[in-house]
């Protein structure tokens, strides 16, 4: 994996989710909502993900999509930040639709 040894930081504004980060490292993703503990991932729970307009969502092998591990996004350069973050990790790209 190709990463820089500091964290990616996203921010997020959306609706319920007033504020939220996504820190990107290495061999784990951690994604804090406001008013919500962080969710840990590592990468190799990670197959692939799925873009929407506004949001990322990873997917886990042999799970149902996880509401948790929807990433939203402000705007266009902040998603193409992060859908070439999770390319670089190898991860696939879902065009199931999310």
């Amino acid at each position: 994996m190709a990463l820089a040894a500091a964290p990616l930081l996203l921010l997020f504004s959306l609706g319920m989710r007033t504020t939220g980060s996504a820190e990107v490292f290495r061999d784990r993703i951690v994604i804090r909502g406001k008013g919500v503990l962080p969710l840990t991932v590592r990468w190799d729970e990670v197959v692939g993900f799925r873009d929407a307009s506004d949001f990322v969502q990873l997917l886990r092998a042999h799970r149902l999509p996880d509401p948790a591990l929807t990433i939203p996004t402000r705007d266009d350069a902040e998603r193409a930040a992060l859908l070439d973050t999770l390319m670089k990790c190898g991860l696939r790209r879902d065009e199931g639709g999310a």
